[in-house]
């Protein structure tokens, strides 16, 4: 069975538009898995465009690239408090999601690949019930996109 990925949002436009930005092993590993790009990436790239139409535009072109759409669901935003504070709150839908679906998250973001890799500790923000412990963080396999180094899986 082949690995399955899901890219963040660097990782997936340089995938459909800049492909050579990849690292060579990264090109490669994505050539043989089973590769997602989530739903909550095609909204981030659609904001950052700021063009109507922007975003169909995105997700139809995810098919002939041989990348699946991954769509968000509540329990996937559920537990995107549960990635720590691994950037914009779009990017922790992505890291749930990852952890979540058993998938690889490959970023080209070296310190959120260490980050991810770091021992955690639960955050302590927020209101927790008297005797409640907080749930566990979850922490994703990442790849990097510029070299493919396998960074230690956690969850």
């Amino acid at each position: 069975m082949s690995a399955r990925l899901l890219l963040d949002t660097t990782v997936a436009l340089w995938a459909l538009a800049a492909p050579a930005r990849l690292g060579r092993e990264a090109r490669e590993l994505l050539d043989r898995s089973e590769v997602y790009v989530s739903a909550a990436t095609v909204l981030a790239l659609a904001l950052q465009e700021g063009r109507p139409g922007t975003g169909a535009e995105i997700l139809r072109a995810l098919e002939p690239s041989g990348l699946r759409p991954l769509a968000v669901t509540a329990e996937h935003a559920a537990a995107a408090d549960r990635v720590g504070e691994a950037g914009e709150p779009l990017a922790r839908l992505v890291i749930a999601q990852a952890a979540l679906e058993a998938m690889t998250l490959v970023t080209a973001d070296g310190r959120l690949a260490a980050a991810l890799a770091a021992p955690s500790v639960a955050s302590r923000r927020g209101t927790r019930r008297r005797g409640a412990r907080p749930a566990a963080p979850l922490r994703p396999a990442v790849v990097l996109a510029a070299d493919a180094v396998a960074v230690r899986r956690r969850r």
